[in-house]
């Protein structure tokens, strides 16, 4: 794992990506990449955090796009070993790379929004590390890794 710096973004990166990554810029990045597997479970989580509104025209109305890190956080699933210890270390990386692009992507924001989307990286690590284990367990798989006993449940 390297620290790779992007448009001002430390981003922690596995080997495996390092060369494929990144192959856009930051404003071209697509968003489609957060959210656990097909259809609902794809757009049920946001490729961005929002500011306090998204309804009304105002200050308060931001979106910073995280999906390279959620695109990351795939590859870092794909990539690992079967083992707890690199589901946690993956989930670790998302936790670090959703707070690198939000400080960066914030930079000017009042303080009441820096402090509203510096929530998101807590929201997002919790939820992948509740959520993301049936995704992770069901993708090593079908990998064809021997699933661990402490796992195995989760698939059934």
């Amino acid at each position: 794992m390297i620290i790779q710096m992007w448009e001002g973004m430390g981003l922690q990166v596995i080997d495996e990506v390092v060369p494929i990554f990144p192959f856009c810029s930051y404003a071209d990045f697509p968003d489609c990449y957060c959210g656990a597997g097909e259809g609902i479970w794809q757009r049920a989580v946001p490729d961005y955090v929002y500011g306090l509104t998204r309804i009304l025209p105002s200050p308060l109305n931001i979106s910073i796009k995280i999906s390279p890190a959620c695109w990351l956080h795939d590859k870092d699933f794909e990539h690992a070993p079967p083992t707890w210890d690199a589901f946690h270390a993956a989930n670790s990386r998302l936790f670090a790379n959703t707070k690198a692009i939000i400080d960066k992507q914030s930079e000017g924001y009042p303080d009441v929004l820096r402090k509203h989307a510096m929530r998101y990286p807590d929201i997002y690590s919790q939820s992948v590390d509740a959520l993301g284990r049936v995704v992770f367990w069901r993708l090593k798989s079908e990998q064809g890794h021997a699933i661990p006993g402490s796992a195995a449940w989760l698939l059934k």
